[in-house]
This record gives structure tokens, sequence and C-alpha cells, in this order.
């Protein structure tokens, strides 16, 4: 199950919490929480499962990403990265985006990286195609 579709299906179970995954009763859940819900069908006990979980969070996000929420929140390291699930979290708790919009935002990521991968494998393909192609005949 894709992050944006466990977010959506977790969110239906519980109201939005914010500063941690979930609350004692399971009343609350970020949008990280819930999507572990949706998911797993209990509450997190550890981040590691999380991204066990969802492995694209823990992708990296170019050294010039901005806060799609505002652009002067986060402002560009040099050389720094940061990681996928940080802006998750950071959307969630500081600008409180609710879940429904954080899953909106998880699919567009979700869709430039199958676009990304289709694109390599294309080039991949491609240069393949190019390399054991059958030399051809003359014709005399």
């Amino acid at each position: 199950m894709k992050l944006s579709e466990a977010i959506r299906i977790g969110s239906v179970s519980s109201k939005q919490g914010f500063r941690q995954y979930h609350d004692s009763w399971g009343d609350y859940r970020c949008a990280l929480g819930a999507a572990y819900y949706a998911v797993r069908g209990h509450a997190l006990v550890s981040p590691q499962n999380l991204h066990a979980a969802f492995p694209v969070l823990n992708e990296r996000l170019p050294p010039n990403f901005q806060c799609p929420a505002n652009a002067f929140c986060l402002p560009p390291r040099s050389g720094f990265y940061t990681l996928f699930g940080i802006i998750i979290t950071h959307l969630n708790d500081y600008h409180k985006w609710d879940r429904l919009r954080i899953a909106d935002w998880v699919a567009s990521f979700e869709k430039s990286l199958e676009s990304d991968v289709c694109a390599l494998e294309s080039d991949v393909c491609a240069v393949e195609s190019a390399t054991t192609k059958e030399p051809e005949l003359c014709s005399v």
C-alpha cells in the first residue's frame, strides 16, 4: 500500500494529532501514525517500524527543497538534504495541514518518484537495445 493511501485510510478512524504519532487511547493520530495504523492495525511502537513499512519516508529531498506550505520556513541549506518523512511531520505539526491534504501532497511526490523510475527504466532499455542490437547485414 502506498503511503498516501495509508494516510487516507488511517485518517478515517481517528482525529488528527500533533507532536506525537498517537495519543494513549488511540483517539488522535498524526499523518504518519494514521498511515501505520492503516497497514498494521495497531499503534506505532518504534519509528524504525514506520520506516520499514514505508521506505519512501527515507527518500532524500534535494538540498534546495523548499517547504510546500511556505517557502520561507525551511530555507535551503547548502550541502544538506532532508528526508521526505521529516517534511510530512513538519506539515502535520507546524503548519497543521489536515491529513487528507498531506496525503494529496504525498501522492504527488509518489507520482514523481514513479515517473523518475519510469524515465530511468526507459533510459536503461534504450541503452540495452542500442548495445544488443543485431548488426544489420549489408545488401549487395
